[in-house]
């Protein structure tokens, strides 16, 4: 995510985006029982995201807030993905 958000709205959208952008796919045998290796780049590939600064995000606290975003959602930046196994 490169754009900066704001407010809650724009934060809501870009929750969204992002998990649907940072998408990482398993192949869904190998986690009936996943090797070492398996394991390892699973984490690997999160851990790299979570090192790009441009795919963090503010906390969002949900559809409840609203307004801009408080110093508080800024304090931990989250890493919003999604992961599918098939």
């Amino acid at each position: 995510m490169n754009k900066k958000v704001s407010n809650q709205a724009e934060l809501r959208d870009a929750v969204l985006e992002n998990a649907q952008k940072n998408h990482i796919w398993v192949n869904a045998f190998s986690i009936i029982n996943p090797s070492d290796e398996v394991l390892k780049n699973i984490g690997k590939s999160v851990v790299d995201m979570l090192k790009q600064k441009q795919l963090l995000l503010p906390n969002y606290y949900g559809p409840e807030m609203d307004g801009e975003i408080t110093d508080l959602q800024k304090i931990t930046p989250v890493l919003y993905m999604s992961i599918n196994a098939s």
